[in-house]
């Protein structure tokens, strides 16, 4: 389907083949006379660096040199592989030799991109090719009316010596937290309780809520205790409004009057977004705060109380599922 991916193949494929040749031929060479001399011989590079057998006509770009139009991957562009097993004419291209660790990146930026960089010294980037992260210098500069940054790097430049081109994300606004889809957001209303209701259960340990229900054989009341809590701050405590009917009565902890004035009647709700959480198997709300928004993705909070915790497996579409349905 793509005519470069196949010729860029069959030169790697050669390339393979043709190391292992030459490895064989320098090593019989070096311990042994070889019977014709005339077609074979070793010559030693002027210098030491890292080497890399490709050529594009770009090597000679540099910030001066740099414009828009580089930055248009098209069809004309044309990348040669110099690992072949073809004889070349004196002074052509072999290979490239680079003699330092010192590289540069440049990037083409949004005026917004540009602004936003202009108080910072260094940048955070992560190369989308492997995930690495790192953080670097830059250089700001415009050019025709575009804007562009050169990058300075010290490292890695053996990990990316045979790319001209490479997918990098700038962390502008950088944030830490866990980076979910948006098609796995969800809304969920939620009753409001004050957080005075808020008792613990002596045997879990875990933070619940005390309300009367009736009997299922009659009509006496009794406490019951709910844990499905959504949300915490420092005025209220938030029920999954499924969790409860309406006009449930809490009670304070310790209480067992029906009719104390201090009870709470659930009425008054909020909406929250959250995702579905499947560790346990089946589906269970857990509320995000939502600390970064791109069209794509979001990055939440981690390790919050109700909230999500890294290696957490959460639903993507959420829109095909109920809450509480068991993931077989």
């Amino acid at each position: 389907m793509d005519y470069t991916d196949v010729n860029n193949l069959k030169y790697s494929i050669e390339s393979a083949m043709l190391s292992s040749v030459t490895e064989s031929m320098i090593k019989e060479f070096q311990t042994n006379t070889p019977q014709n001399t005339t077609s074979f011989s070793v010559v030693n590079s002027k210098e030491s660096g890292i080497v890399s057998y490709w050529f594009d006509g770009y090597e000679d770009v540099t910030k001066e040199k740099i414009n828009a139009s580089y930055f248009d991957v098209s069809d004309t562009y044309c990348k040669t592989n110099l690992k072949t097993s073809d004889k070349v004419e004196k002074g052509a291209n072999v290979c490239k030799v680079a003699t330092s660790e010192h590289w540069n990146i440049i990037v083409k930026l949004t005026e917004v991109q540009y602004k936003k960089m202009e108080d910072k010294t260094y940048v955070g980037i992560r190369f989308s090719e492997d995930g690495l992260e790192t953080n670097v210098s830059f250089e700001l500069f415009t050019k025709d009316g575009d804007y562009f940054a050169s990058l300075g790097l010290d490292d890695f430049i053996s990990r990316y010596i045979d790319e001209r081109y490479i997918d990098l994300e700038l962390y502008l606004d950088r944030v830490d937290g866990l980076k979910i889809p948006k098609s796995a957001l969800i809304e969920k209303n939620c009753y409001m309780i004050p957080v005075r209701f808020l008792t613990k259960n002596p045997e879990s340990n875990k933070d619940v809520l005390c309300f009367y229900r009736d009997k299922k054989d009659g009509n006496d009341q009794k406490i019951g205790q709910l844990d499905a809590i959504c949300m915490q701050d420092e005025e209220y405590v938030y029920i999954d409004c499924d969790a409860v009917t309406p006009g449930t009565v809490f009670v304070s902890p310790n209480s067992t009057d029906p009719n104390n004035p201090d009870n709470y009647t659930v009425g008054e709700m909020k909406t929250f977004v959250g995702v579905y959480n499947v560790n346990k198997g089946y589906c269970q709300f857990k509320n995000t705060e939502i600390i970064y928004d791109s069209p794509e993705y979001c990055i939440v909070k981690k390790d919050t109380k109700y909230g999500l915790a890294i290696y957490d497996h959460i639903v993507i579409n959420p829109e095909l599922i109920n809450e509480n349905d068991i993931i077989y």
